[in-house]
């Protein structure tokens, strides 16, 4: 029996912003640059290969599978962590569609692993613990290897993370808490609880009646109807089942056939033609099992077994050409699971047997034996392979050698713990490791650029020095002259007016401020100190002498001590305090 087919949750993408600061080494610019782009560029190439993963999946699983371990293998960022938890499920869901169980488990346990170290942050659902899409699937291969109980509680475990869903996510939450009940139906159906997988049943038709699901509404309702017509046939309510045939006919025909709808409407076509083989109408049902196969171009794992009731309704009416024929053509799928391997053998056993084709009967059943062979040495550590292991050896193995099977698989296990520990403390410390180079890198930038600030600061505050100091020899020069001429008396003002100019000063002011944008806006906070004196201050800091700052100024050193007096008792310093420590503290 064919499972419910799952649709994935959104995705999440994150931008990833890059800075490339100025250095002086030509070389050291395109280094950077070469790796901020290549960072880029994987993180891209990431989240594309996802994309072309979901494009493909339905329609050639094996390219959708080359893409994603193209993913797996590139280079990845903490941005790209949500991707590779969407890949690894995607992995799983492919193999699980084309029946490599094994494989699909190991995925999903990656998968869900990487889940449980995102933050609520990361995660589109917040309150989801376990992503409900993905347990559904685990549950989904459980129930492939008839450990009921074991997807019971996993469908379960399913729904009690979809009822976490926010109201943005309403019609995901109803639609995989309905898929998620369509499957406890089947186990129930399959221990023959039949009044608890009706209740099931009406429950999701009810849903539906109300009108809670809104996309995807046709798919479900096929879903449903599948289960519903199974459910009727197997409880030998054989009318009731055609009704759901006929319905589920009529609600197909008039939608728009589209690549979710048409492997739905197969099964619930395939599902009949099984009804009609049991009731021995076998050229009725290889009809509608053709039917089945024409919907399923781009879904050819789901042929084989088709092909298997094709060829036993050809048996059962005598034509064994063609179910010979059919079931070889089935075995040419590289790609056919164990399972089938064996269903397809059997059949041709059963035709060779009944053709007294002896030499043909030998070889199959060789081949079968090898199978199982090839089956049994073939050692998986997961939780599932190792239930069926032991399931599959309890009547042959004595109770010393079954408590050494579960001493190996706990120290596996442990082992296997150990190891993923392991990778993401490596995962951690690497992304650490790069995280802290990038602020090593930024920091030298940000040094590299004050340090710029401060020797363009210092030139002003020297240039405001050095013109100060040649205007004031000149004026000098004018007043020793001795000349009363009213022109040089004028020069004379000028330059003393120039000396005290507020327009250099000003200039000086921006710079400062571009240096150390905090600095004056705390004095002014604090003490509400003049223009003076937060010059006064901004001297200081820049490290100038008395001197240096009475030239700066225009006024003498005596001028600049008693200034500096003043400013440390606007500044309530105390008497052992020291003005210049106190200043250089302050950023």
């Amino acid at each position: 029996m064919v499972l419910v087919r799952l649709d994935f949750i959104e995705l999440c993408f994150k931008d990833m912003n890059c800075k490339i600061c100025h250095i002086d080494s030509h070389k050291n610019i395109l280094l950077i640059f070469i790796f901020l782009f290549t960072s880029t560029i994987f993180s891209q190439k990431i989240s594309s290969l996802k994309d072309s993963v979901l494009k493909y999946k339905d329609l050639n699983s094996q390219k959708a599978l080359d893409f994603s371990f193209q993913a797996l293998n590139l280079p990845f960022s903490e941005e790209d962590v949500y991707d590779l938890f969407d890949i690894n499920y995607l992995i799983g869901e492919i193999y699980f569609f084309n029946k490599f169980y094994e494989k699909s488990l190991q995925y999903l346990s990656q998968s869900l692993t990487i889940y449980e170290s995102l933050s609520s942050d990361q995660k589109i659902n917040k309150n989801v613990k376990k992503p409900p899409w993905l347990l559904s699937l685990i549950g989904n291969i459980y129930y492939e290897n008839e450990n009921y109980e074991k997807a019971k509680t996993i469908y379960k475990e399913a729904i009690d993370n979809f009822s976490l869903y926010g109201d943005k996510f309403l019609e995901d939450k109803t639609r995989g808490t309905a898929i998620a009940e369509l499957n406890l139906a089947l186990i129930s159906k399959k221990q023959f609880n039949y009044p608890q997988a009706e209740f099931y049943y009406k429950n999701i038709l009810d849903r539906q009646k109300n009108g809670i699901l809104n996309d995807n509404y046709v798919t479900t309702i096929l879903l449903t109807y599948l289960e519903i017509m199974d459910f009727y046939f197997i409880s030998g309510k054989d009318e009731l089942g055609v009704k759901y045939f006929n319905l589920s006919t009529k609600l197909f025909e008039k939608e728009n056939v589209d690549i979710q709808i048409a492997p739905n409407y197969s099964r619930i076509i395939s599902r009949y033609a099984v009804y009609l083989k049991n009731k021995k109408q076998y050229r009725k049902a290889i009809k509608y099992f053709e039917k089945s196969k024409n919907l399923l171009e781009d879904f050819n794992s789901l042929i084989p077994d088709i092909n298997v009731s094709i060829s036993e309704c050809y048996f059962e009416i005598g034509d064994f050409e063609k179910a010979e024929k059919t079931y070889n053509e089935n075995l040419k799928n590289k790609d056919l699971s164990f399972k089938d391997k064996i269903k397809n053998f059997k059949g041709l056993g059963k035709i060779y047997s009944v053709q007294n084709r002896n030499k043909d009967l030998i070889n199959v059943y060789g081949l079968i034996t090898k199978l199982y062979e090839e089956k049994r040495n073939i050692i998986s550590v997961n939780d599932l392979d190792n239930q069926m292991i032991i399931s599959q050896k309890q009547k042959e193995i004595n109770e010393n050698i079954l408590k050494n099977i579960r001493n190996s698989y706990f120290i596996t296990v442990l082992i296997l713990v150990s190891i993923i520990i392991i990778i993401i403390l490596v995962f951690n410390y690497n992304f650490q490791k790069v995280k802290s180079s990038k602020l090593e890198m930024e920091k030298k930038q940000i040094s590299s650029k004050l340090d710029s600030k401060n020797r363009e600061l210092v030139s002003k505050a020297n240039f405001i020095l050095q013109r100060n100091e040649y205007l004031k020899n000149i004026k000098i020069k004018l007043d020793k002259s001795q000349v009363n001429d009213q022109s040089f008396k004028r020069i004379s003002r000028e330059i003393n007016d120039l000396i005290n100019s507020d327009k250099s000063y000003r200039e000086f002011d921006k710079t400062f401020i571009n240096v150390y944008p905090e600095f004056y806006k705390y004095l002014n906070v604090r003490f509400k100190l003049s223009q003076t004196y937060l010059r006064l201050a901004a001297y200081i800091k820049m490290n100038q002498t008395n001197n240096e700052i009475a030239k700066i100024c225009g006024v003498s050193i005596r001028t600049v001590e008693t200034q500096r007096y003043r400013l440390s008792k606007l500044l309530k310093l105390d008497k052992d305090e020291n003005l210049n420590s106190y200043i250089q503290r302050i950023n």
